[in-house]
């Protein structure tokens, strides 16, 4: 069974632990709920956050929040922090495969995410470090720009909003041996901080219950008559009876929900924080950077206002060795390749 390990190791993101990181709003979970929400990172959360401000007229529902560790603690708080859409790559692929007019509406969702978060964190008020920038995504194998120029003219030409505001250009002399570079805009942030803000504004309405370091290990019908709440969802804890269920367990779905085994595979990426030293004069990154090595590997930097970098990819040091990394939940240690791969 998935089940996040209880020996994760600490990401930069969390290395300034919010009060109610390990926070659990009551001393045993409650007997039953309106909604169970599993997972405490950006899908759990966010959903969360739109449930309560729907101000439909209806009664706000009640809701129990169950996070296997600490919250925030999954992939959310171990990832780039990079708000980065995809307005030409993999939304070609899905141009090919369901038509333009798909395509488009996934990479309008995709882009609007970068301004929508920074409406949320003005609006709400939330210290997470929100840069909006631009993404620069540079090609250093002239056979994959090529082919990489050739989706985007398509989309382009096919009136894919968000690839007509992407900026191709020729040559980037920034990067030595860049053969193009697609500019466009994206954000970043301190994802950790964004979360528990949210976090924070959902307990205080009174209508959630959080509960840390209680794992959910099934989720079932009951077979006895619970009337409105069909769903018994265990822990090690113990039991809540629930109306409806919502998994924001992203890699860990398929140990709750097995028919998805084959379509939801756990994978472990890696990323770093490089810190510069103290007095260097060397200029910053104004924007972010995607440098593409060829058609599957990459690496990304992301600059802090601190003047570190959140640099991450090192695919090429460990995606040979697929054990180490696909289909693995394992999150208790560092890829030594890919350690090395950075330090180098």
């Amino acid at each position: 069974m998935f089940i996040p390990l209880p020996n994760g190791t600490t990401s930069f993101w969390r290395t300034e632990p919010d009060e109610l990181d390990n926070h659990r709003s009551s001393k045993s979970l409650p007997d039953s709920c309106d909604i169970v929400v599993i997972g405490a990172g950006y899908a759990g959360v966010s959903v969360v956050h739109h449930i309560l401000g729907r101000g439909n007229g209806k009664a706000t529902p009640s809701i129990l929040i169950l996070e296997a560790r600490q919250a925030c603690s999954g992939a959310t708080g171990r990832n780039g922090g990079h708000m980065k859409p995809d307005p030409y790559n993999s939304i070609s692929r899905l141009a090919g495969e369901h038509g333009i007019e798909a395509a488009s509406e996934v990479a309008e969702f995709e882009a609007r995410h970068v301004t929508a978060i920074k409406d949320l964190i003005d609006h709400e008020g939330i210290k997470c470090d929100y840069v909006l920038t631009k993404a620069m995504d540079v090609q250093l194998s002239a056979d994959h720009c090529k082919a990489m120029k050739a989706q985007y003219d398509r989309l382009t030409d096919g009136g894919c909003r968000p690839t007509q505001e992407t900026e191709y250009v020729e040559k980037k002399d920034a990067v030595i041996g860049a053969q193009g570079c697609f500019v466009y805009a994206a954000g970043h942030m301190w994802p950790y901080k964004f979360v528990l803000h949210l976090l924070r504004r959902a307990l205080d309405s009174g209508h959630v219950n959080l509960q840390t370091h209680t794992p959910v290990t099934s989720v079932v019908r009951s077979m006895k008559n619970h009337g409105s709440h069909p769903w018994i969802v265990t822990t090690p804890r113990g039991s809540a009876a629930a109306r409806k269920i919502v998994y924001a367990t992203n890699g860990y779905t398929p140990s709750l929900l097995p028919q998805f085994a084959d379509v939801i595979v756990p994978v472990r990426g890696t990323c770093s924080r490089i810190v510069v030293p103290k007095h260097s004069t060397a200029p910053r990154l104004n924007n972010t950077y995607t440098i593409c090595w060829n058609s599957w590997d990459y690496d990304y930097l992301v600059p802090r206002g601190d003047g570190s970098i959140i640099v991450g990819g090192a695919r090429s040091s460990f995606v040979h060795q697929i054990g180490d990394w696909y289909n693995i939940i394992d999150d208790g240690h560092v890829l030594e390749s890919a350690a090395k791969y950075f330090e180098n």
